[in-house]
């Protein structure tokens, strides 16, 4: 299903985040398309339920044939912070509209809430 909010550009806006975040806060930062499996363990985001979750969730992508064994953790980057050894989970919306919704961030919130609990939204509307 295609998101008819987000604008043509939205990869290159995580890209420009992620460098962003490590900038401002010189934290270790991972888009989700590179992120370590370790880090996930760490970060408290791979325990087992959630594992289960995302482990139905690539049997369901292979039956389809898509190549990605994981294309959403329902954030865009995770990040950590060596001082204080907190990991950060982060959402990126850049959206073609002049809104985010509820159903936009729910599953970044539901994960926030459940298993990282610092998080950052980064948001550009139209």
């Amino acid at each position: 299903m295609i998101n008819k909010k987000l604008s043509p550009d939205w990869l290159d806006f995580e890209y420009f985040i992620v460098k962003y975040h490590h900038e401002i806060y010189n934290y270790k930062v991972w888009h989700t398309s590179v992120i370590p499996e370790e880090e996930l363990n760490k970060s408290g985001f791979l325990n087992n339920a959630n594992r289960f979750r995302l482990n139905r969730i690539a049997k369901y992508r292979e039956e389809k044939g898509k190549l990605i064994k994981y294309s959403d953790y329902g954030f865009d980057f995770l990040a950590f912070d060596e001082k204080t050894g907190l990991y950060h989970a982060c959402q990126c919306k850049h959206y073609k509209s002049n809104k985010v919704t509820a159903n936009d961030i729910g599953t970044f919130l539901a994960i926030c809430m459940s298993y990282i609990k610092t998080q950052h939204i980064y948001i550009q509307l139209k």
